[in-house]
């Protein structure tokens, strides 16, 4: 019989709050966590289409956790490990009681150490001096060094993943960590997906895309409407939730409280092509049903139903 997964613990850093208590009362009361970016020092802003996004302010790692490990990864990262660190101990999980190898760590995350990789990237073309790229810039850049720092930074042996998969990064890590579990290759999975990429090059990148929203810039509070007739994009924002996950049993044991059990979990791909003239790149395939035949598949029922349906990103 395969295990049951249940969601133990919660973490969490956000533009609206850093820790579950300070997000959730800020949720309630309808703060906006979407603000105007001041400047991407030297560049303008009015070289920008959208001049609006999520950003964590006032974000100091030191505050947090050891600074010693903090300063070690880039942004998303220590976004990565400050929410681990709150869902760690909402859980009661004690690592030292704790098999190490039944413990993994699967991260989501759409594009890695981009505050680092601009940076150096800039300082090599103004420079000219190679031999002064910092020397933990390939492990601090690369997608999986929030799931490594976690794994170091509480000894967990198990699994170590990173899901890149552009917006759907997280759920995705949360499925992969649900399957882990069900299929017995571990007790525990660390859980995470993190993201900080209001950069200048990416910002750019994504207005180049036309994705993101440019007719709220005067009012950055009322730019992200998902399903809304006046949306006209969505809106980049950076932070970090983290899930601890584990088999029903093993919550049990140890007494722990559950906040939600998943029941399922499947993934499918439109591949839909769109021809390069075209506007959006990012468009969904018209009339498909990518999410009616992910339910079917994820319930067991066998060949996939194409009911219509929509997808918006936030």
């Amino acid at each position: 019989m395969r295990a049951r997964v249940v969601v133990t613990g919660l973490g969490i850093v956000s533009p609206i709050g850093i820790g579950v208590s300070n997000f959730w009362k800020a949720a309630l009361a309808g703060q906006s966590g979407i603000s105007a970016i001041t400047s991407f020092d030297p560049f303008p802003m009015d070289g920008y289409r959208s001049k609006v996004a999520g950003q964590v302010r006032d974000f100091a790692v030191e505050r947090f956790i050891d600074s010693a490990i903090g300063e070690r990864v880039d942004r998303y990262a220590q976004f990565a490990l400050v929410a681990t660190k709150e869902a760690l101990a909402d859980s009661g999980l004690q690592m030292a009681k704790e098999n190490p190898h039944r413990v993994g760590v699967i991260v989501g995350a759409g594009m890695g150490g981009m505050v680092m990789a601009e940076r150096e990237i800039t300082q090599l073309y103004q420079q000219q001096k190679p031999h002064r790229v910092h020397p933990n810039f390939i492990p601090v850049i690369t997608l999986n060094s929030a799931s490594g720092i976690i794994a170091m930074a509480y000894g967990a042996k198990g699994p170590n993943l990173t899901i890149s998969t552009a917006c759907s990064s997280s759920a995705h890590a949360i499925g992969q960590a649900f399957h882990c579990i069900r299929e017995d290759r571990a007790d525990v999975v660390i859980t995470a997906g993190a993201d900080a990429s209001i950069t200048p090059l990416v910002f750019a990148g994504f207005c180049s895309l036309r994705a993101l929203s440019s007719r709220f810039n005067d009012q950055p509070e009322k730019a992200s409407r998902p399903f809304d007739r006046l949306r006209d994009g969505f809106i980049m924002g950076e932070g970090a939730g983290t899930l601890i996950l584990e088999s029903a049993a093993h919550a049990k044991k140890r007494k722990a409280r559950v906040y939600a059990e998943i029941v399922g979990y499947a993934a499918t791909s439109e591949a839909y092509r769109q021809d390069y003239h075209q506007r959006h790149q990012v468009a969904d395939r018209p009339h498909a049903g990518g999410r009616g035949c992910n339910r079917r598949h994820c319930l067991g029922f066998g060949p996939p139903h194409w009911p219509d349906s929509s997808n918006r990103q936030l």
